[in-house]
């Protein structure tokens, strides 16, 4: 068992080293019922929260502004090489975080969203609407994209947006990878991903 957790120290955080410990205890449990598994997870009479601690997240929210240049940054830096497709994946993450901070909608809201439902385009403006079933929210929501994520908008519906979907149709406004809509577990993968540690 401490061959194992040194192997897991390698790649995993606490939080993952103690759930495989609890799973470490429940097969042990299944194979010798009559055993006493208790050890595993209070080794040397410690608890597993003794051995390793999670450190304590961020509970304040980040700054909308922060989180907008953050955005503007990812969409500026991949500009000027839109023929790879990394650069495509950080334009389309930058694009999301930007309308994240300026709109706040929910991750499922976000990943739900269709064109010329819940993104349209009048003479060159954009305009978010959601309607309450898109929000758990009775009220209807409906803003204009901020001007200066405007041509940002245009560029990913006309250059990396049609890269990305890979001859696919779907109506959907985000791509994923594989040219699917991309998911709301998608999207949080991405933040988690793009998040500075």
């Amino acid at each position: 068992l401490s061959a194992f957790v040194r192997a897991l120290r390698d790649r995993n955080k606490p939080n993952s080293i103690k759930q495989r410990l609890f799973q470490v205890r429940i097969a042990m449990r299944i194979m010798c019922p009559e055993a006493d598994t208790g050890w595993i997870v209070r080794p040397r009479g410690r608890s597993l929260d003794e051995w390793f601690p999670t450190p304590p997240k961020r509970r304040d929210p980040p700054d909308a502004l922060e989180l907008l240049e953050w955005g503007l940054g990812l969409l500026a830096q991949a500009v000027p090489d839109l023929g790879r497709r990394r650069s495509l994946i950080a334009y389309r993450d930058g694009l999301i975080i930007a309308v994240l901070a300026s709109g706040a909608p929910r991750l499922a809201t976000l990943a739900g969203m269709r064109l010329g439902v819940h993104l349209t385009d009048d003479a060159g403006e954009y305009r978010i609407s959601f309607q309450p079933p898109d929000l758990k929210s009775p009220k209807w929501q409906s803003y204009p994209l901020l001007p200066q994520l405007a041509e940002a908008m245009r560029t990913y519906l006309t250059v990396v947006r049609p890269a990305l979907m890979r001859g696919k149709y779907h109506d959907g406004l985000f791509v994923g990878g594989a040219g699917d809509r991309l998911t709301e577990q998608g999207i949080d993968s991405m933040l988690r991903r793009r998040t500075p540690t």
